[in-house]
């Protein structure tokens, strides 16, 4: 009988869908490691929401686990890297709250232009004071919304039908015409320089953390009011404070902080101008019944038929295929995942080459769509986060207008098969990386045109630099100083077949070689941009891929 070990409390509505398909049902909720590890040896399916955390050593006890499905939007609380290496498809529940987050963005938008909170603590205080909480019609006012994903849109739809006009910020999407009729597609710059009402809904990346800081908060017009229902750290908080001191800021509402829970010795707890609620993006009955469901469903459908539609790991695929692309299902995504990090400006074309006799037949189709999908996921992710899997990433690409091409070779001059990744952005520039597998380990084998050999795991440095004695020792003179242990050197010299871009930087007469540096620990901040100083350094880049 397949058994489903439900490892966190989830609404009964899920508990009955789960019990009506016949499965076998373990309730224990809230397990720590060495308890779980021991539940789930018998489990065929594991559904949990965000406090069970399911560990590689979990994932290596679960002997019969053939899926983890997470009743939520986020997977940081699974280790996808483990999943993946032992077949087990992970799955969330991506939209059952959409509704539920933008509908609070809209009431947070509300009740800071009338000042509801603050109107409603004088009168407990025994106080009347209606002059004081004098506030202001939304009606005709700009609302500037960054980030237009599935949130963002449903906030402009909303904040259109209450006569508002709408701009938006998307450096994803395509810069021509409208991604949405009545909104218009602005810079970041000239969003916040019209917007009275800003609304933030975008993942937490390294290019969105702090992007409302200091420098841009001075940037928006004065009085501008800020709703953040998203993630903390997307607006810089002490800039913030001081934005709304000044009078720079008229007002914010925060779902989201930095740190959860709020600091006691917060400063926006001090200031009567902000709002500030306990994340509650998906706390409505509404959305917790159709998380509850929806994961449940996911089960049931994934134990019938084997798909699973809200994949973060896996396209649906055969069993049997599964095993055999196992290692490039994860090359894949870990090619992706290098290249978005490489990326220096958002992507405007992907070409894919997929090279070797797997890749023929009705089979190697099956096998390219599945490798596709993982390699845009992993292309998106680092600006999208868990907004993209391979399920949804070739949908998100055409969503932003992203190019697609893609080419097959029944053979390969150096490797039984190799998959190759070309992409080019929007400022013109372009990156080549090219992969294998040796057994079942990712390797990357060329970049930029240049052959190497390099692990696809850890935490990477990846630098263009000139081909001259010395270099490599600078760099590893920086990591020294720092603390950062290197674990690893690759580095590939220019060859005659090597691509243009490894040419000879302005004022250099070497050309330019490829270095992927393993450290062991955590990058630091700052390290990256110290090397980036180093003479003859044209490019670097920090890349964090699962161990």
């Amino acid at each position: 009988m397949f058994r489903v070990l439900v490892a966190d409390s989830i609404e009964s509505e899920g508990i009955q869908l789960l019990s009506a398909a016949g499965f076998e049902l373990d309730v224990r909720a809230g397990l720590d490691e060495a308890p779980l590890c021991e539940a789930i040896a018998e489990a065929d399916a594991v559904l949990v929401r965000s406090r069970t955390r399911v560990t590689a050593r979990a994932i290596e006890a679960g002997k019969r686990l053939r899926i983890i499905t997470r009743a939520g939007i986020g997977v940081d609380n699974v280790d996808l890297a483990a999943a993946t290496r032992r077949g087990v498809v992970v799955t969330n529940v991506p939209d059952a709250t959409t509704t539920t987050t933008a509908e609070l963005a809209v009431a947070l938008l509300m009740a800071l232009a009338r000042r509801i909170p603050q109107a409603d603590r004088n009168v407990r205080s025994g106080k009347y004071e209606r002059t004081k909480f004098t506030g202001t019609e939304i009606c005709g006012k700009t609302l500037g919304v960054i980030g237009f994903g599935r949130i963002g849109r449903i906030v402009a739809d909303r904040a259109l039908g209450l006569k508002m006009r709408v701009l938006a910020y998307d450096p994803y999407l395509p810069s021509d015409g409208s991604p949405m009729s009545g909104v218009s597609l602005q810079t970041l710059e000239g969003l916040l320089a019209a917007a009275d009402f800003l609304t933030i809904h975008t993942p937490l990346t390294e290019s969105t953390r702090h992007l409302l800081d200091g420098t841009r908060l001075a940037m928006c017009k004065r009085g501008v009011r800020i709703v953040n229902a998203a993630r903390g750290g997307i607006v810089e908080e002490h800039a913030l404070a001081e934005a709304i001191r000044s009078g720079q800021v008229a007002g914010a509402a925060l779902d989201v902080t930095e740190v959860e829970p709020l600091q006691a010795d917060s400063e926006l707890r001090g200031l009567d101008a902000v709002i500030l609620t306990p994340h509650l993006g998906a706390s409505t009955e509404e959305a917790q019944r159709r998380v509850a469901q929806d994961a449940a469903a996911q089960i049931v459908e994934f134990a019938r038929t084997g798909a699973a539609k809200s994949a973060v790991n896996f396209v649906s695929l055969p069993e049997e295929l599964r095993e055999e692309l196992g290692p490039y299902l994860e090359l894949a995504e870990r090619l992706g995942a290098t290249a978005g990090a490489l990326a220096p400006a958002p992507i405007r074309r992907v070409s894919l080459r997929f090279r070797g006799a797997r890749f023929e037949g009705s089979t190697g189709d099956r096998a390219a769509a599945a490798l596709r999908a993982s390699i845009l996921a992993g292309c998106l992710r680092p600006a999208l986060q868990d907004a993209v899997s391979p399920v949804s990433a070739p949908a998100v690409a055409r969503e932003r207008g992203i190019e697609v091409l893609e080419s097959r070779e029944p053979r390969d001059r150096d490797y039984m098969a190799r998959v190759s990744v070309e992409l080019t952005f929007t400022d013109g520039s372009s990156l080549g990386l090219d992969g294998t597998c040796f057994g079942r380990k990712p390797r990357l084998v060329a970049l930029d045109g240049i052959p190497l050999d390099a692990s696809l795991e850890g935490e990477l440095v990846v630098t263009r630099h000139s081909d001259r004695p010395g270099m490599v020792g600078r760099i590893g003179t920086l990591l020294g100083e720092r603390g950062v242990n290197l674990d690893r050197v690759d580095v590939g010299s220019p060859s005659d077949g090597a691509a243009e871009r490894t040419a000879a930087a302005p004022g250099e007469t070497a050309p330019l070689a490829v270095g992927v540096l393993g450290v062991s620990g955590s990058i630091p901040a700052g390290l990256v941009e110290a090397i980036r100083r180093v003479d003859g350094v044209r490019f670097v880049a920090a890349v964090r891929l699962p161990r």
